[in-house]
């Protein structure tokens, strides 16, 4: 992608979210229900080739107040570990302010990462009652039981009212919510610097399956995210980012696009301006790789870093 398409590309990311875009919702239309301390199961494949990174839950609650959800993880399948707790491994934890029934409750769940391949899933009800609907076989709009885009695939689904201890299963149950999710990051970007007004900050980048490929790096005042096609980019499309991917300041944004090393490597400057006004500003950092087969043009989004200015 030349770089004047990956400008125009940023400043339309904000409108090119979809269903599918970095997320997946079953339905928050309730008809059943249970209590803390419930578990919902269900079945998730991972298509994404790259692996996908869980980053948030969407749960519906009848709670009002703060909740806690616990993620476990099985292989394969939850079919025939509803009540066996070895097969089970928990994954990830998050707190989150319930909003009641048939309202999506956001939950910021500790970052992990599903390779591709198809995993049991469970959903612990800590602290907050589930809300779930009974199943009904097939897909929408004649079934609520398999919901899938290109990233993921989800077939749902039962309920236990202990945590795989052996108390009453029910079935066929479906989870209500939304996982949010980005690739799993194979390209990694880390920064060094004293951070001050008029220092420079040095940015290292490495995609060890990219030898030689094109970059873009960007910085932005903000983590996003913000949809690209079906991935997550983790920076915001602020003016900032816009002046860092537009070449207009390469005496600020050194180095932030070229071509990676033979090892997959690369580096980076980030020029801060001496202004004492900018102390207090964090500021964030993300690199792509670039091919033209590939999706968008962008083969690769980096993780995000970020560093406060001093």
């Amino acid at each position: 992608m030349r770089k004047t398409a990956l400008v125009i590309a940023i400043l339309a990311l904000a409108g090119l979210a979809s269903a599918q875009a970095g997320f997946i919702t079953t339905t928050l239309t309730s008809n059943n229900g249970g209590s803390a301390g419930w578990v919902v199961m269900f079945d998730v494949k991972v298509i994404n080739p790259s692996g996908l990174k869980i980053t948030d839950l969407d749960v519906n609650t009848s709670t009002t107040g703060p909740i806690t959800m616990d993620v476990y993880t099985a292989p394969t399948t939850y079919v025939g570990k509803e009540t066996t707790p070895t097969a089970w491994t928990k994954v990830s934890t998050g707190q989150g302010t319930g909003k009641g029934t048939d309202v999506a409750s956001p939950v910021d769940v500790a970052d992990f990462v599903l390779q591709p391949g198809t995993y049991g899933f469970a959903v612990h009800y800590v602290l907050g009652s589930p809300r779930y609907t009974n199943g009904i076989a097939g897909s929408p709009p004649t079934g609520n039981m398999h919901f899938f885009n290109a990233d993921i695939d989800l077939t749902l689904g039962a309920s236990n009212s202990g945590l795989f201890n052996g108390a009453s299963t029910f079935t066929p149950r479906v989870w209500n919510g939304t996982i949010y999710y980005a690739p799993a990051v194979t390209a990694v970007i880390a920064g060094t610097g004293a951070g001050t007004p008029g220092s420079t900050y040095n940015f290292s980048m490495i995609s060890p399956t990219e030898p030689n490929l094109s970059y873009q790096v960007g910085t932005s005042l903000g983590k996003g995210p913000t949809p690209l096609d079906t991935r997550m980019l983790g920076l915001t499309p602020d003016p900032l980012l816009v002046a860092s991917v537009g070449g207009t300041l390469p005496g600020v944004f050194k180095r932030y696009s070229g071509l990676l090393d033979a090892s997959g490597r690369g580096t980076a400057d980030l020029a801060i301006l001496a202004i004492p006004q900018l102390k207090g500003i964090r500021i964030y950092t993300a690199f792509v790789t670039l091919k033209g087969s590939a999706p968008s043009g962008v083969a690769t989004i980096s993780n995000t870093f970020d560093f406060l200015i001093q």
